[in-house]
This record gives structure tokens, sequence and C-alpha cells, in this order.
């Protein structure tokens, strides 16, 4: 074999057994949300960045924007994922101080709500006692058609399902 042929040999079996190898090319792709270029995104549809999302080494990896709909204000966070391939909207929804106080049916509900909005779904996080809205996509070939939807699909949720996260609207605040 000559040494050109062996070079070729070792990089395709390089990228063959490595498992991230790919990935380097896939993050800086078109179409590959970066920080920056969902920022640019966000502000071009018109959101005002309320502040900077940055993982535990202190990198922004996306923005905190208000959403103001007719019946409720939420702030969700829209991220990259720390390795970069998925592309993630969360918002906090509503703070719930004891998860065992909620009401089976209410939870119940939740789980159907789920099964319904996908690829929305609820979700509680123990560490905060909050609940959340969260979707996520593949990050590639986003186009800001693509962040529209995703924000406007999380936003409908909100408004569909505000009998569910919002304390206040279950049916046993009402006898209260």
């Amino acid at each position: 074999m000559t040494r050109r042929t062996l070079f070729a040999v070792a990089v395709a079996a390089t990228v063959l057994i490595t498992p991230n190898a790919g990935r380097a090319q896939e993050k800086s792709g078109e179409g590959v949300l970066t920080a920056e270029s969902l920022k640019t995104i966000l502000e071009g549809l018109g959101h005002d960045i309320e502040k900077d999302v940055k993982n535990k080494d202190g990198k922004v990896i996306g923005y905190q924007i208000e959403l103001k709909q007719p019946k409720s204000v939420t702030h969700p966070q829209i991220t990259i994922s720390s390795d970069g391939t998925v592309f993630w909207i969360s918002a906090a929804l509503s703070k719930v101080e004891n998860i065992d106080a909620v009401p089976k049916s209410i939870l119940g509900e939740m789980m159907i709500a789920n099964d319904k909005m996908g690829p929305c779904f609820f979700h509680f996080d123990s560490s905060n006692n909050f609940f959340y809205i969260s979707t996520f996509t593949m990050n590639k070939a986003i186009k800001p058609k693509d962040v529209k939807r995703s924000i406007d699909t999380v936003a409908g949720n909100v408004e569909q399902y505000e009998n569910l996260w919002l304390p206040d609207k279950w049916p046993e605040a009402k006898k209260k």
C-alpha cells in the first residue's frame, strides 16, 4: 500500500470508530443553530432578549424571551444543547410547593395532554418545584420559520392547557 492509501484508511477508520467525528462538521453546517445565530433569529422575529442563558461553564447557550399572550405571560428559555445537536424551548409555568397536593386528576390530565400536544410535554422539576412545558427538535436544517413555529406551538399549548398548569384553575381551588 502507498502512503496515500494508508492515510485514507486511517482517516476512514477514525471516522467510523469515533462516535462524534461527524458532529463538528454537522455543528457548523448550514441550518445548524448556534447561540449567535439563534439570537439573530429571535431578534429578527421581533423578540426582545431578556437575558442570556449560560451553561455551568458560563458559555452562552441560548436566550430567555417574554411571550405575552391573551391569558398569560411566560418567559421561555430557548437554548442549544451542550453538544449542539438539540434545539430546546422550555418555559417555567407555575410553582407548586407540595407535589403531593396536586390533584391526581390534574396529573392524569397532564399525561393525556402530553400525548395530544407532542412534541411539547409537561414536566415537573423537583429541584425548584416548578411545572414546565418543553419541546425540542434535532438541530439540523433549522430556519427562522422553524424557530417561530416551535415558539408558537409552545405558546399555543400554554394557553390551551392553562387549566392544568395553573393551580388557581384546578377544580379543588374553586371550592376554596
